[in-house]
């Protein structure tokens, strides 16, 4: 199984939204 430019990028974006939100949650949470 191979992983291409385009796969590996978009595998990287995908982690970054989930760090994303789950930094945004952690965030509202502790502001409330």
């Amino acid at each position: 199984m191979r992983l291409g430019p385009v796969d590996s990028i978009g595998a990287a974006d995908a982690l970054i939204e989930r760090l994303a939100a789950v930094g945004v949650r952690a965030v509202s949470t502790q502001v409330e």
